[in-house]
């Protein structure tokens, strides 16, 4: 069966960032789960060769997207197999703040997208924790 797990041995990547979760919030999926996802992602990234950078994804709006402790347990969960796995771990949610004060700089869309700004504003961060 194809998925884009499975995928990366056919892709041999040499960098993978993945910034997933907040669908997951958003249907209910526990951290247990979403932990076992992440993890077979990046073990197959690795196996493939690559450099696996892990993101935080920025913080939705209140009563959207999970509970704040959910997002909490999300983020927590992601940076443990950042260092498990030895791959750098950009944090959005931690820049960012909480989603009002992410909106109030103009930098969010709606719930839990960005704007143009938002989007610039992560590339530059991710760009400068790669080259920096």
């Amino acid at each position: 069966m194809w998925n884009t797990a499975n995928a990366l041995a056919t892709l041999v990547p040499d960098l993978v960032v993945i910034q997933l979760g907040t669908n997951d919030l958003n249907t209910g999926v526990s951290v247990a789960t979403y932990t076992a996802n992440m993890q077979d992602i990046i073990t197959k990234a690795q196996a493939a060769g690559a450099d696996v950078v892990l993101e935080v994804a920025t913080n939705a709006n209140a009563g959207g997207y999970g509970s704040d402790s959910e997002r909490e347990a999300y983020r927590q969960a992601l940076i443990a197999l950042g260092t498990f796995n030895g791959c750098m771990v950009v944090d959005h949610a931690a820049r960012f703040g909480t989603w009002a004060q992410a909106n109030a700089l103009g930098l969010m869309r709606d719930s839990p997208h960005e704007t143009e700004a938002g989007y610039a504003d992560q590339a530059q961060a991710l760009v400068n924790a790669l080259v920096f």
